[in-house]
C-alpha cells in the first residue's frame, strides 16, 4: 500500500506544527480573495482547506493516492468547503484543469529538500497552470550540509574502522552506504564547521528538466573541532509572508528529522584542517520510486558511499535507517 493512503501518515504530517503552521501562515498571507489555487500532492487536503479559508474562489487539490484523495474529500465536506475545493484524483501528468491559477502550493520537501522526487511534478504544474507572475509556496529552498560529530554517526562508523586491527564489519549496525535518520535535528554544538549550501532551488525560475536531473555539490570545510564521523544534511525553505521553515541543527523537531551520512576516514582531522566532500542526489533507478538516492564522499574522494548499495533493501528503504540515543525516541523506517 502507498504510505500516503494510510491516514496515520497524514495525521503525523498535520500534527507537525512547525511544518503545518509555516504553510498556514504563508498561505494566509499569500492567497487573496478570489484567487484560484492549485495544491500539488494535496494529501489530506489540509493546505487546500487553508487556501479556501484564506478566500480562494476555487482550489484544485490534485492527489494521486486513492486513500489520500478519499480522506481529502471527507475533510473538505466536513468543513463545508466542497463548493470551492475540488479534489482531483490522479497523477498530475494525466490531469487536465479547466483554468490557470494564481497560486501554486505544494509540500514537496524531503529531509534535505529535493530527495522525495516531487519537485519535477511541481514545476510541470507551474509550466502548465500557473499564470504569469503567479505565486509559489515555498518559493526558495536551500539544501545545506556540515560535518558533525554525533552518537549516531559514531555508531555507524565505529565497527568499520578496523578496531583492534580486525575486520568487524559484520557486527556493524549500519552499512556505510546507508543514511542514518534521527528523529530530532542535530544539536548545533555537534557541528564541526560552518554549514554550507549544497544548492538552491528557486521554484519560479528553475527549469523543469533540471528538477529531474542529478544534483551535485562540492564543498570545502575548515573544521573548528575534531571527531567528525558524519555529514549532516538538511533544508531551509523561504515561505512567502511567513517565517522560514527548516529542519536544520538547533531547530524545533519536525516529522522530517534529519539525515546523517557516515564518514569513516576523517576522524583524525582536527581544528584548522580542511575537509572536502562531494554530495549528490540522484534520480531513482527502480520502478515506482518516489525518492532519490544519495551519494557522498569525503577526504577528497578517498571514501565514497552510495545508498544504492545500502544494506537492508529487502526490509526498509536504504535511504532511511532509524537511530535512537538516550534523548530520542526509537522510530521505525517510514
Amino acid at each position: 500500500m502507498n504510505s500516503y493512503d494510510d491516514v496515520r501518515t497524514h495525521r503525523r504530517l498535520v500534527a507537525d506544527h512547525v511544518r503545518t503552521r509555516a504553510f498556514f501562515d504563508s498561505i494566509t498571507a499569500t492567497v487573496k480573495p478570489g484567487d484560484v489555487v492549485l495544491d500539488v500532492g494535496a494529501g489530506s487536503g489540509i493546505l487546500s482547506l487553508f487556501a479556501a479559508r484564506a478566500g480562494a474562489a476555487r482550489v484544485y487539490a490534485v492527489e494521486r493516492a486513492p486513500g489520500a484523495a478519499a480522506l481529502a474529500r471527507r475533510l473538505v465536506a466536513l468543513n463545508g468547503l466542497a463548493d470551492r475545493v475540488h479534489v482531483v484524483e490522479g497523477d498530475l501528468a494525466h490531469v487536465v484543469l479547466p483554468e490557470r491559477v494564481d497560486v501554486l502550493v505544494s509540500e514537496w520537501l524531503g529531509v534535505y529538500g529535493v530527495d522525495e522526487y516531487m519537485l519535477g511534478s511541481v514545476l510541470v504544474a507551474r509550466d502548465r497552470y500557473l499564470k504569469p507572475n503567479g505565486r509559489l509556496i515555498p518559493d526558495t529552498v536551500t539544501s545545506w550540509a556540515a560535518p558533525a560529530a554525533h552518537p549516531a554517526g559514531q555508531e555507524a562508523v565505529e565497527l568499520h574502522t578496523r578496531p583492534y586491527e580486525l575486520d568487524l564489519t559484520p557486527l556493524a549496525p549500519f552499512s556505510l552506504d546507508q543514511a542514518v535518520w534521527i528523529p530530532a535535528s542535530v544539536p548545533a554544538g555537534s557541528l564541526r564547521a560552518e554549514p554550507q549550501p549544497l544548492w538552491v532551488v528557486r521554484t519560479a525560475t528553475m527549469s523543469t528538466p533540471a528538477a529531474w536531473a542529478p544534483f551535485r555539490a562540492d564543498c570545502s570545510f575548515r573544521l573548528d573541532g575534531g571527531g567528525v564521523n558524519c555529514l549532516a544534511v538538511w533544508f531551509s525553505a523561504s515561505m512567502p509572508g511567513a517565517h522560514p521553515l527548516s529542519n536544520g541543527p538547533g531547530q524545533p523537531a519536525t516529522h522530517w528529522g534529519q539525515f546523517l551520512f557516515p564518514l569513516a576516514s576523517v576522524g583524525d582531522l582536527g581544528a584548522g584542517d580542511e575537509l572536502r566532500i562531494t554530495f549528490e542526489c540522484l534520480p531513482a533507478d527502480w520502478g515506482g520510486a518516489d525518492h532519490r538516492w544519495s551519494a557522498w564522499s569525503g577526504a577528497g574522494g578517498v571514501e565514497r558511499h552510495d545508498t544504492r548499495r545500502g544494506r537492508g533493501r529487502a526490509w526498509a528503504p536504504p535511504w532511511r535507517v532509524a537511530h535512537s540515543d538516550a534523548t530520542t525516541e526509537i522510530r521505525g523506517a517510514d
